[in-house]
C-alpha cells in the first residue's frame, strides 16, 4: 500500500504541474488581447497567471532560477532602476502615492521574471500560450473593427456596458487599445512559428487586421508604434552581414528620425496635430530644475503645485493626469539618476533580446520599438495595464531562452 502510494505521487504531481502551467500559459496568452474588453480583464487574467504559477509544483526551483537571474547584468540593471526610483520615492512630494506605484512596479517586475522561468521549464505550456495569443489577438482585432463600424453594441457588450452605443463612442472606447495592438503585432507574428501553417496564416492575417483596427479607432499613437515595430523588426531580421552594433544603431536612428518627423518638434505639421501635448510637456519640464537629480517622486507630476491650474486655451489642467511622454515623465519624477538608470536597463534588455534567435530578436525589438516609441506620445509609464502589455509579451519572448526554434507542442 505504501509503495503504491509512493508510485502514484509523482504522477499526481506531474498532472497538477501540467494542468496549472497550461492554465497559466492560456491566461497569459489571453491577457493582452483581452484589453479589448477593458483593463480589469487584463488584471484578472494576470492574477490567474500568477496564481497558477505559484500553485504549480516546483515552486522552490523556480524561485531559485528567478533569484539567479538577478545577478546577471540585466538583473543588476533592473535592480539599479528600482533602487534609484526608491530614492525618488523617499524624497517624493507625495510619498504615499510614489510608494504605491514603486511597490506595484517592483511586484510586476519580479512576477515577470518568475513567469519567464516557469514557462522556460515547460515548453509545451509555452507553445500553448503562443497559440492562445494568436487566436485571441485575431478575435480582439476583429471586435475592434466590427464594433465601431457595424455593431457598436458589440463593444458595449464586451465591455459590460448597456447597449445603445454609437460607432464613435465604440471607437473612442477602443482608441487606447490601438497601442496594445501595435505591441502585439511583432509578438503574434513570432508566436505563429510555434505551430503549423494554419497558426502561421492566422498570425500573418492579424497584421492587416491590427492596422485596420487602429485606423478605425483613430489610434495615431498605435499606428506610429506599428510603423516603428515594422522598422525595428525588419532591420533586425535582415541584419545578417551588418552585425549587432550596426543593426541596433539603424533601429535606434530610424526610430528617432521617424518620431521627429511624425511627432517631434521637427515634424512639419506637429503643432497642428497636437499643440496640447507640447504644452503639457513644457509644463512638466518646467518642474525639473527644482529637483534635477532624483526628481519630485514617482507618479506625482499631476499632483505638483500648480499642475492642476486650468489652461484657458485647452480648458484642461496644465498636467491633466500625467505628462503624456514617458521620457518627460521619468525625468521630472525620478530625475537624472532615475532616467539614466532606466536608459541603461533598456539598453541591456535590448541587447539581451538581440541575442535571441532571428525570429525572437526581430519580434522583441519590434515590441520594444512599439512600446517605447508610442509611449513617447501617449500613456503614463506608471499605468499598470500599459506595463502589463510590455511585461507579459516580454515574458513569452524571453522564456524561449534564445533557442533556435520553440517547440510545436500543443
Amino acid at each position: 500500500m505504501g509503495a503504491a502510494t509512493l508510485s502514484a505521487a509523482p504522477g499526481t504531481v506531474n498532472r497538477a504541474l501540467v494542468f496549472l502551467m497550461r492554465m497559466a500559459a492560456v491566461a497569459a496568452g489571453l491577457a493582452v488581447p483581452a484589453l479589448v474588453s477593458g483593463r480589469a480583464t487584463l488584471g484578472l487574467l494576470c492574477l490567474v497567471t500568477l496564481a497558477a504559477t505559484l500553485a504549480a509544483p516546483g515552486l522552490r526551483a523556480a524561485w531559485r532560477r528567478t533569484l539567479k537571474a538577478a545577478v546577471t547584468p540585466l538583473g543588476f540593471g533592473v535592480l539599479a532602476v528600482l533602487a534609484s526610483w526608491l530614492v525618488s520615492t523617499a524624497l517624493s512630494y507625495n510619498p504615499w502615492t510614489s510608494a504605491q506605484t514603486w511597490g506595484r512596479v517592483t511586484v510586476f517586475v519580479g512576477a515577470t521574471a518568475f513567469l519567464v522561468h516557469r514557462l522556460k521549464a515547460d515548453r509545451a505550456a509555452l507553445a500553448l500560450g503562443g497559440k492562445t495569443l494568436v487566436a485571441a489577438s485575431v478575435a480582439a482585432a476583429a471586435i475592434a473593427i466590427i464594433g465601431p463600424t457595424v455593431l457598436p453594441d458589440l463593444v458595449a457588450l464586451v465591455r459590460g456596458k448597456a447597449p445603445g452605443w454609437h460607432g464613435y463612442e465604440a471607437a473612442q472606447a477602443l482608441k487606447g487599445f490601438g497601442s496594445a495592438l501595435a505591441c502585439l503585432m511583432p509578438v503574434v507574428l513570432w508566436a505563429g512559428t510555434f505551430a503549423d501553417g494554419r497558426w502561421r496564416l492566422a498570425a500573418f492575417a492579424f497584421q492587416p487586421l491590427a492596422v485596420a483596427a487602429m485606423a478605425v479607432t483613430e489610434s495615431e499613437a498605435g499606428l506610429a508604434g506599428a510603423a516603428l515595430a515594422l522598422l525595428a523588426g525588419a532591420a533586425t531580421w535582415f541584419r545578417r552581414g551588418l552585425g549587432l552594433a550596426a543593426t541596433l544603431a539603424i533601429v535606434l536612428g530610424g526610430a528617432v528620425a521617424a518620431l521627429l518627423a511624425g511627432f517631434g518638434p521637427l515634424g512639419p505639421g506637429f503643432a497642428a496635430i497636437d499643440p496640447h501635448r507640447q504644452a503639457i510637456w513644457a509644463a512638466a519640464l518646467a518642474y525639473w530644475p527644482e529637483a534635477p537629480l532624483f526628481g519630485h517622486g514617482v507618479d506625482v507630476a499631476n499632483l505638483l503645485p500648480g499642475a492642476d491650474a486650468i489652461v484657458p486655451a485647452f480648458n484642461q489642467a496644465r498636467i491633466p493626469s500625467h505628462p503624456h511622454d514617458w521620457a518627460v515623465e521619468v525625468m521630472v519624477e525620478t530625475g537624472l539618476a532615475g532616467s539614466a538608470a532606466l536608459m541603461a536597463a533598456i539598453a541591456q534588455l535590448t541587447v539581451r533580446i538581440a541575442h535571441l534567435d532571428r525570429a525572437g530578436s526581430a519580434a522583441g525589438l519590434g515590441l520594444m520599438a512599439a512600446f517605447w516609441g508610442s509611449g513617447l506620445v501617449n500613456f503614463s509609464l506608471w499605468a499598470a495595464w500599459w506595463q502589463g502589455v510590455l511585461l507579459i509579451l516580454l515574458a513569452f519572448l524571453l522564456a524561449t531562452g534564445g533557442r533556435a526554434r520553440p517547440p510545436s507542442g500543443s
